[in-house]
């Protein structure tokens, strides 16, 4: 019998005083979701085309380093998608 009863004052004002904190937890689970996403989308799109080519795929931190010696040394690839690689995995 003890606790808040639903209809009261104070538990509305309670109920309206958490709204922020959860908003604010929606936003961060959205934007580690989204950057989970973009990082399994880039080290697919990169180990794709390095399994086609009879390569191993490597680990993501390697990724990189890989599609630079396979691709873009041999002028397959522009050195920009390494780099964007490179920063998406490490950050």
């Amino acid at each position: 019998m003890q606790g808040k009863i639903p209809g009261t004052k104070k538990a509305m004002r309670d109920l309206i005083a958490k709204a922020p904190a959860r908003i604010k937890r929606v936003e961060v689970l959205f934007k580690i979701k989204i950057l989970e996403h973009l990082f399994n989308a880039v080290v697919e799109a990169g180990q794709a085309p390095l399994i086609l080519a009879g390569v191993a795929p490597p680990i993501p931190k390697k990724l990189a380093e890989n599609l630079k010696i396979h691709f873009v040394r041999k002028k397959q690839l522009e050195p920009e998608y390494s780099k964007y690689c490179d920063e998406v995995i490490i950050c």
